[in-house]
């Protein structure tokens, strides 16, 4: 495939200037006498963005009509189709840089992110076909490249995200000693693909917890701080941008509740969020419910967990034992008082039967 060059003067003619992107720092650390060790990186582009770091820039080419942000091909399967990409250096130098692509996937937070080059491409990645792997822009110029989508026959119906990636072929070194690091950036389009079929839009809702910090005045009855996590799954084929509510309530009295939205979950990706609730009174209980919703699905979970104010149990079962003896000690003097007297009249009598002198009756011979 022939790549086209224009100048940075052409831009507006083609639709427009580019919108900022995503952009990241790969780390590596240089020792002496050793070869450079490749690291680890995750490519982040915030959604419907083309990317742009200020010193160059990649974004889909224009059309006659309109520019795009990023890329959103309808595939068939086993049917290829052709588009094109936009490399732009905005330097006062040429400037040599690697192009590939890469599967997307969602960040623990629910961001999105692309694979680094190293990781096997399983999906988009595999599918787009670039016809260089690096690309040398004039200064303040920039590069058309026309690629290919090309997607298995047996794929199956769905959302297929990814995107293409431009990043420096050296970088900066910086640091002293035997310790230096060497920064690569790099921007990226993302590519939101979609096989035509029937799409199935499914959540779930797992893992749902409730766990609590507890303040001094909490072990009295006074109000605790309360966390609830929970993981959201996309168990569909469609991308979806659910919305959240969490509420934590209390056994007697109102609760509290959040709201949140995602930006997009894709197929098969889970996502893991703690809500925190301040100040909660508890009385003894807490229940946690979490709905996750879109305009055509819904899931829940829910967890409960026991509040016990430990310090105010305490107080409780020591004025019941106080009064408990009170009460014991007021009854138990008197009816030994009456079991007394009754046996000492008792006594009386039959000691002044055994030792006192009984007069005759009236009448009687002396």
């Amino acid at each position: 495939m022939r790549q086209s060059r224009w100048s940075e003067g052409d831009r507006q003619r083609a639709g427009g200037p580019f919108r900022p992107g995503g952009r990241w720092r790969l780390p590596a650390v240089l020792l002496p006498f050793l070869a450079a060790i490749a690291a680890s990186v995750l490519v982040s582009v915030p959604p419907a963005l083309a990317a742009n770091n200020g010193t160059f820039s990649i974004a889909p080419a224009s059309t006659s009509s309109f520019q795009r942000t990023y890329f959103t091909p309808v595939l068939a399967p086993g049917v290829a189709s052709k588009d094109s990409v936009v490399v732009v250096n905005s330097t006062g130098a040429p400037l040599k840089l690697d192009l590939y692509a890469s599967d997307a996937f969602n960040t623990a937070s629910g961001g999105f992110a692309l694979q680094p080059n190293f990781k096997p491409k399983k999906a988009m990645g595999a599918w787009i076909h670039l016809p260089v792997s690096t690309v040398t822009v004039p200064a303040r110029s920039g590069e058309v490249i026309p690629f290919t989508f090309d997607p298995p026959a047996n794929v199956a119906p769905g959302d297929y995200p990814g995107g293409i990636v431009a990043e420096e072929t050296e970088g900066s070194v910086t640091g002293s000693g035997n310790l230096k690091v060497r920064s690569l950036e790099a921007v990226a389009t993302a590519v939101y693909g979609r096989v035509v079929g029937p799409l199935h839009p499914r959540l779930v809702v797992t893992k749902t917890s409730v766990t609590k910090t507890s303040p001094f005045a909490s072990e009295f009855g006074g109000p605790v701080d309360a966390m609830v996590t929970y993981s959201i799954t996309n168990t569909g084929n469609e991308d979806l941008t659910p919305k959240i509510t969490v509420s934590l309530a209390p056994l007697v009295g109102s609760g509290s509740t959040a709201h949140t939205k995602l930006s997009e979950l894709f197929p098969g990706s889970t996502v893991t969020f703690t809500q925190k609730f301040d100040h909660i009174t508890p009385f003894g209980f807490l229940t946690a419910k979490v709905l996750v919703s879109t305009a055509k699905i819904r899931a829940t979970g829910s967890a409960g967990a026991v509040v016990v104010p430990w310090g105010l149990v305490v107080i409780v079962l020591l004025l019941l034992v106080v009064a408990f003896w009170r009460v014991r000690r007021k009854r138990r003097p008197r009816g030994t008082r009456d079991v007394g007297a009754g046996s000492s009249d008792a006594a009386g009598t039959d000691g002044a039967a055994d030792g006192r002198v009984v007069a005759a009756p009236s009448g009687a011979k002396g």
